[in-house]
């Protein structure tokens, strides 16, 4: 995890930030806060969002501090633009292995990376 802090005017941390969730289907959920622990609370209570709600559990892939709310929702905008594919670039995150066609995953360093490999669908003959 990774937080970027960035200090004010008035000498104290800026509490805004904006953090990009990896759901339990891969997917990114990107949002933006003042609280980032309340936020990650209500997300991890089902009462966050409802996009996160139903793609549960997830992690947090990154955190990246701002100097105040705009430069937050701006970054935030930005980031929700972007391809998957983009996002996970710009980000430094580890995109989905590729599969063959029987389920088999090709990439031999997914658990170098933190995640599992699932298992293919049975197929009924």
């Amino acid at each position: 995890m990774e937080k970027n802090i960035e200090i004010d005017e008035s000498g104290k941390p800026s509490p805004w930030c904006v953090y990009v969730l990896r759901c339990s289907d891969s997917s990114f959920y990107t949002g933006v806060t003042n609280s980032l622990k309340k936020r990650l609370l209500a997300h991890g209570s089902g009462k966050g969002s409802k996009y996160v709600m139903s793609r549960s559990p997830f992690v947090v892939a990154r955190i990246i501090g701002c100097r105040d709310e705009h430069e937050a929702r701006s970054l935030e905008y930005r980031l929700k633009r972007m391809s998957r594919k983009g996002k996970a670039a710009l980000l430094g995150l580890y995109e989905a292995p590729v599969r063959d066609p029987d389920g088999d995953n090709l990439d031999p360093d997914m658990a170098a990376h933190g995640l599992m490999p699932v298992p293919a669908a049975r197929r009924r003959s």
